[in-house]
């Protein structure tokens, strides 16, 4: 199984990581399993979630790639999914900012 991943900031698409889990593993059926992987990451992209997070302090991000998962047998078969997630980060907690305690 391998996945390829790119992650951009959602509201113009500025790209700030990639990368890539190539490293065989499996995940057995109703389980889960950690993954390590190697990411780049562009100053650019950095540059303007970091305005992002500066201005309004938090950005939005979305994840997308595919996954190929390969099958045992003689002719090496595989199948690739596409996905794709978006997420929030806020840079301090909400609720300790209103408050101005740093504590909720």
């Amino acid at each position: 199984m391998s996945i390829d991943y790119k992650v951009v900031k959602a509201s113009d698409g500025t790209q700030f990581a990639e990368g890539r889990l190539a490293a065989p593993f499996s995940v057995p059926p109703g389980e889960t399993v950690n993954a390590q992987s190697e990411v780049s990451l562009s100053f650019k992209g950095l540059g303007a979630v970091g305005k992002s997070l500066m201005v309004r302090g938090k950005t939005s991000y979305r994840v997308s790639g595919v996954m190929t998962v390969g099958f045992m047998g003689k002719d090496g078969s595989s199948i690739t999914f596409p996905f794709s997630s978006e997420g929030e980060f806020a840079l301090f907690d909400r609720e300790a900012q209103q408050d101005g305690s740093g504590k909720k």
